[in-house]
């Protein structure tokens, strides 16, 4: 309950969706089915996460290397890495929610609604008209 309490005041920073992918990451570890990174991951090689396997080089497709040790030290600071860590994330969780989603998703995606900046009748652009 502690990383998810940290994980909401987090939220509404500029760095939410990293912050929801490290407590999807700890949420796996804490349910007992945490990530095994192969200590001998490459940042140019592709990769693949099997629910058996783990994660394994592929020739092509699956994730970067780099976004991979990104998440594994939680440092998910490209967009890349980002959309990696959540592709991945959300197969490892499907595994283990037998169908159910998690609501932090949904609840990043209302305080980015809310969030979303609201420009005053003042500042509306003006029409130039010829």
């Amino acid at each position: 309950y502690d990383a998810y309490a940290g994980t909401l005041l987090q939220l509404s920073g500029r760095n939410a969706e990293a912050a929801l992918r490290i407590f999807e990451l700890h949420l796996l570890a804490e349910l007992g089915y945490g990530l095994h990174f192969p200590d001998d991951l490459e940042p140019g090689l592709r990769y693949r996460y099997d629910p058996e396997r783990g994660i394994h080089p592929v020739e092509r497709d699956g994730y970067a290397g780099a976004s991979l040790i990104s998440l594994a030290e939680e440092r998910l600071d490209s967009a890349a890495a980002l959309a990696d860590a959540r592709h991945l994330l959300r197969q490892a969780l499907e595994v283990q929610l037998a169908g159910k989603t998690l609501e932090t998703p949904k609840l990043l995606r209302e305080l980015r609604g809310r969030l979303a900046p609201v420009k005053r009748p003042d500042q509306q652009e003006h029409l130039q008209h010829d």
